[in-house]
């Protein structure tokens, strides 16, 4: 029954927010790592796709990325040439009467 009542309450709380930003952003892109950081660690350049995207409400933010190292190779191939993911979320609530000021 908790659940039940957190997951009204939030739906709720969603449903009625304040749409204040969002973006979504896909790129391609290559890093090209230096010369003297490939001879002093194994590192070597690689090109990735990644895909972002956020979006701020009244009551606070949320920010996500998933990218895929390498998506030209193979998963199995041996490190550092091997094709890797790497996927992260951040949020930031605000509890109580706070205020955010967003100079947009």
């Amino acid at each position: 029954m908790r659940k039940l009542i957190t997951l009204i309450i939030i739906t709720k709380i969603a449903l009625f927010a304040e749409v204040i930003y969002h973006f979504s952003d896909l790129s391609i892109s290559y890093l090209d790592w230096s010369n003297s950081t490939e001879n002093k660690t194994t590192k070597k350049d690689f090109n990735y796709i990644s895909l972002e995207s956020g979006i701020g409400w009244n009551w606070g933010d949320l920010y996500g990325n998933f990218s895929i190292e390498n998506p030209t190779t193979s998963y199995n191939a041996d490190e550092p040439d091997n094709q890797r993911y790497s996927a992260f979320y951040v949020n930031d609530f605000v509890v109580g009467f706070a205020y955010k000021y967003y100079n947009l």
